[in-house]
């Protein structure tokens, strides 16, 4: 989670996603409508994964602050687009299965809950919010990484964090956990 301003101060709190394979940053044009953010008109062309290409026509200029280092604060260049991924995590955990050290300060609390992606923080500034330290969380694939933004958790999910009452019906079970069981195994 980090933090924008809107065009008249008002601070919003933004689900964001660090991927440092993404060359640069990306905001939702949803988001730019809501906080009545200025853009500028520009054509862009992203190439992405499985050789597929998408376009934009909109840059945003905006800064972005941590939630827990509150003296922290990045400014960043994003391309909007009117989707960014699917809701992550794809399904909301289970929180107390997951044995995250009480000592770790989160850069989201709710990470764990199923929600939409706002922001997509690329490689254009992926490198200056990591501190450095890398923890492993017991048990699990899943690592813990201490950022300016506080800890964000990031790896595969074991099925046995899965809540299985937020599975959708139209789901195919063997389809959605192919990932799961396979990383299991």
């Amino acid at each position: 989670m980090v933090n924008i301003f809107d065009s008249q101060g008002k601070p919003y709190n933004v689900r964001a996603v660090l991927d440092p394979c993404s060359t640069t940053s990306i905001i939702t044009e949803t988001l730019v409508n809501k906080l009545n953010l200025s853009s500028e008109k520009r054509d862009i062309r992203i190439d992405c994964v499985g050789d597929t290409t998408t376009h934009s026509n909109k840059l945003v200029h905006l800064v972005f602050y941590s939630n827990v280092k509150k003296e922290c604060n990045f400014y960043i260049t994003c391309i909007v687009l009117t989707h960014i991924t699917n809701r992550l995590p794809p399904f909301s955990l289970k929180r107390d299965s997951i044995p995250i050290p009480r000592n770790i300060l989160l850069a989201d609390s709710l990470f764990f809950v199923s929600s939409e992606i706002e922001l997509l923080l690329g490689a254009d500034i992926y490198y200056q919010l990591i501190t450095g330290t890398i923890l492993r969380i017991k048990g699990s694939f899943l690592t813990l990484i201490d950022t300016h933004l506080g800890h964000v958790v990031g790896g595969p999910v074991p099925a046995k964090y899965i809540s299985y009452n937020e599975i959708p019906n139209d789901c195919q079970f063997e389809t959605c956990f192919l990932t799961n069981s396979t990383l299991e195994s």
